[in-house]
């Protein structure tokens, strides 16, 4: 059976900030992916402090970014799922395309990739800090998150997942 859960550290502890440009980005929501028991990766979603995750997500006026922990490679397709390559291939170009998919077929477990919009700026894909793919369209995200969706109505499977999934917000001890 396949779940998302709620990332649990062995001490609860307020998760960093991330920077990008000139926006800084606290978590919004966390979680971990899971699947007979294997776990796959870490998933943490930032936004600006204060704003609705859900909200800022679907906003192309809003920065947001997504930080993902690769936690194993077990059952991990050797290929980008179709469904995201579909959602992908009609906004990114080639070149890009291709160096995502260089990209993914090389991740192993250790490994962080971020997906990062930054209003004006567009869309970056980070591995280990550095970036493998961009994108000034605000199209990227909002394709994913369709794709992600499986046909669901986009903005109530975000708030469902979102209020699933929160972050630790304070240190405890």
């Amino acid at each position: 059976m396949t779940s998302l859960s709620f990332v649990v550290a062995a001490a609860a502890f307020a998760l960093p900030s991330l920077r990008f440009g000139d926006q800084t980005l606290a978590a919004a929501s966390c979680a971990r992916r899971e699947t007979l028991g294997i776990s796959h990766y870490t998933a943490t979603l930032y936004v600006r402090a204060g704003e609705s995750a859900s909200l800022a997500l679907l906003d192309p006026d809003r920065a947001k970014a997504l930080e993902i922990g690769l936690l194993s490679r077990a059952l991990m397709p050797l290929e980008i799922p179709r469904k995201y390559r579909r959602a992908l291939d009609g906004i990114l170009d080639d070149a890009a395309m291709a160096q995502l998919r260089a990209a993914y077929r090389e991740l192993r477990a250790g490994d962080s990739v971020t997906i990062a919009y930054v209003p004006r700026r567009g869309v970056s894909v980070l591995v280990n800090g550095a970036v493998i793919a961009a994108s000034p369209d605000h199209r990227v995200v909002e394709s994913v998150l369709a794709a992600w969706a499986n046909g669901k109505p986009l903005d109530q499977h975000l708030r469902a997942m979102l209020a699933k999934h929160p972050c630790p917000t304070q240190t405890t001890g």
